[in-house]
């Protein structure tokens, strides 16, 4: 049961026998409700949103335009990532950006996608015979 606001039961006016009278809104359980899921639900669309963007974001600067290019590239990152040590990882993930950016250039030209082409199947083949020993097979 609600108090009522008045001089007597602690809840009146400065100089009264309690605290100054403070202005409380009370909300229903429904209307806290309301309010609290209004916010998660801003927040999880937030979160998705973010999601999204950054997934969209790493997808399109990883992809050469060239699906087999793209598939070779995916498992040599994961080849490097999952079977050689740490120490040896940022050295093949730099020549990996170097050559995914050097076949993202020639995609680009129609004339040098063929090219392109070639030298992601080239390359395929020297990482399949270099990384054969640690397990990592590039089909």
């Amino acid at each position: 049961m609600r108090q009522r606001l008045s001089p007597g039961n602690g809840w009146g006016p400065a100089g009264s026998s309690g605290p100054p009278l403070r202005r409380r809104v009370a909300f229903s359980r429904m209307e806290r409700y309301r309010m609290t899921s209004r916010h998660i639900r801003r927040g999880l669309l937030g979160a998705a949103l973010t999601v999204l963007a950054g997934a969209a974001f790493a997808q399109s600067s990883t992809d050469t335009g060239i699906p087999a290019c793209d598939r070779y590239y995916r498992a040599y990152e994961a080849c490097i990532m999952q079977r050689l040590p740490e120490a040896q990882r940022s050295i093949f993930r730099q020549t990996l950006e170097r050559n995914r950016a050097d076949i993202r250039e020639q995609a680009a030209d129609p004339e040098d996608r063929a090219s392109a082409e070639r030298t992601c199947q080239e390359q395929r083949q020297q990482s399949a015979r270099f990384f054969a020993p640690h397990g990592c097979t590039f089909d």
